[in-house]
């Protein structure tokens, strides 16, 4: 996969930007040790629409609020908004699997963080959730960058 200059420009922006919209939702809801309820999901689940609002209101054009607003899309179709495949935003489907890692990896105040082996294995057991494509660039990208870390240590 090649990106152009501007593509990789926006990744960056929209990887830094793309949850924005949990700045309006309650922190009490955000940070809540317990399962979410159906309606505390349900709330959560509209920081992505907010997050295209803000940009929106920033007038960032509807392309990247777009990333920003689809980032939950599943590639079977079972995401917050029932897109599908190539009709997600080549940009969510990469973000998608990188928030994925990056809420695996990363302790919640919930639990604790999974190793990147753990992240990886449930993430290729729930491989119909992500652009197959991506996420094998991603999993080649991670092991290689891993093994190579090792070296050097």
């Amino acid at each position: 996969m090649k990106l152009s200059s501007k593509q990789s420009n926006d990744l960056v922006l929209l990887a830094l930007n793309h949850d924005i919209g949990k700045a309006r939702i309650p922190s009490n809801i955000l940070n809540k040790k317990d399962k979410l309820s159906h309606s505390e999901f349900e709330i959560v689940k509209r920081h992505t629409q907010f997050g295209a609002d803000i940009l929106m209101e920033y007038g960032y054009c509807l392309e990247i609020c777009n990333v920003v607003k689809f980032h939950h899309e599943n590639f079977d179709g079972s995401g917050y908004y029932g897109l599908k495949g190539k009709s997600i935003p080549m940009a969510a489907r990469i973000l998608r699997i990188a928030d994925v890692y990056e809420a695996l990896t990363t302790d919640r105040c919930y639990r604790r963080a999974y190793t990147r082996e753990a992240a990886l294995e449930i993430m290729v057991k729930e491989e119909n959730l992500y652009d197959p494509e991506i996420l094998e660039l991603f999993i080649k990208k991670i092991y290689i960058n891993s093994f190579n870390l090792q070296l050097c240590i």
